[in-house]
């Protein structure tokens, strides 16, 4: 296996779409709440199953990302599925595994409708170095939505949006286990969501979550804003946007929703009472505030601008210098009028993490 011979095909989109935004589409439960039509223009990168949605067709992603290696060790019940989902929907798509699956790859009739892309790990890598898939990436593969990440580093797409990425079980308990995708479970492939034991999947997550935070950092080293749009779920490393607010287009023609004015009513008072601990300096309980208030305000026809805002300001004060970023970018794409600010925290924050000359 020639690793530089596997991986030269990506040299063709590494950036290729730099500057337009991006739409990572997981399989959790929360997409049976959401427009997902709404992606039909969009660059987005799929994962898994993502064949069993009803509206596939629609949507008709162009990126897929295979991570898991049951796809190649037990292909008969994983990756022929997979094969089969696409080639039913009439699909066009650009499909990326670990090298680990070249020989499958080799040794199945694809088509012309699957081209395949391959990705190589390698523990040596690391977020001081550019993700580039025309060469070894770093081992962030725990999670398929970690690879579908660097995936879009690799596009150029920026900003980039989660959803669907529910991450239900990182909130089970040793009584409370659930299973769950916006798909029945019984249409799954065997096998898939294979059983581990409790502690073996605390010691996952805590996997999950170190690789999630070091590609923030390496979005925010390099200038990309990384949000979660799904609605709800346990995915809070990422700041939180509505998906519906993405489209004003669209939501302008929609029926006018009933404003949960309670909710909104909470959410400014957990940001007033935020900024009134900020103020005098105690900052975690402020930040823990702010969380609320930026939960409060998601999934409303209208909503309070601003927490963003405030909590990079909080952040940046507690030196989380790389989360304020995040936060103020935040800001910016989503709170216009205060552009001006932002920017210029956005700017301090350069200055704070800039080596010194």
């Amino acid at each position: 296996m020639n690793i530089d011979n596997l991986l030269a095909k990506n040299k063709e989109l590494k950036r290729i779409h730099a500057g337009r935004r991006c739409f990572l589409v997981g399989n959790g439960p929360s997409l049976n709440g959401q427009d997902v039509l709404l992606l039909r223009d969009e660059v987005k990168i799929v994962v898994n199953q993502f064949y069993l949605h009803p509206q596939i067709q629609q949507i008709n992603p162009t990126y897929w990302v295979l991570a898991d290696p049951l796809y190649w060790r037990s292909p008969q019940d994983q990756f022929l599925p997979f094969v089969r989902g696409v080639r039913d929907a009439g699909l066009s798509v650009k499909l990326f595994m670990p090298t680990g699956a070249h020989q499958l790859i080799d040794e199945t009739p694809l088509g012309s409708q699957i081209t395949p892309h391959f990705l190589h790990f390698d523990s040596k890598r690391g977020i001081h170095q550019e993700i580039d898939f025309s060469q070894p990436v770093p081992t962030y593969g725990q999670n398929v939505m970690s690879v579908a990440l660097m995936l879009a580093f690799h596009l150029g797409c920026n900003p980039i949006y989660f959803m669907g990425c529910d991450h239900s079980n990182w909130a089970w308990t040793r009584d409370k286990i659930e299973h769950t995708h916006f798909h029945a479970e019984d249409k799954a492939p065997i096998g898939m969501g294979h059983k581990m034991s409790f502690d073996e999947l605390q010691v996952t997550i805590k996997v999950q979550q170190f690789q999630y935070l070091q590609l923030l950092k390496y979005a925010d080293q390099r200038g990309f804003s990384v949000f979660n749009a799904t609605r709800g779920g346990e995915l809070n490393l990422f700041p939180r946007v509505d998906f519906e607010t993405l489209f004003p287009q669209a939501t302008s023609v929609r029926p006018v929703q009933k404003t949960n004015s309670g909710s909104l009513v909470l959410a400014m008072e957990l940001g007033t009472a935020a900024v009134k601990l900020l103020n005098s300096g105690e900052l975690a309980p402020a930040l823990t505030l702010l969380d609320r208030a930026v939960a409060e305000n998601v999934g409303h026809a209208t909503r309070v601008e601003g927490f963003d805002y405030v909590r990079a300001i909080c952040l940046f004060r507690m030196g989380r210098y790389a989360h304020a970023s995040t936060a103020a970018r935040a800001d910016w794409v989503h709170n216009p009028s205060n552009r001006k600010q932002s920017e210029a925290l956005l700017q301090t924050l350069h200055e704070s993490v800039a080596p010194a000359s």
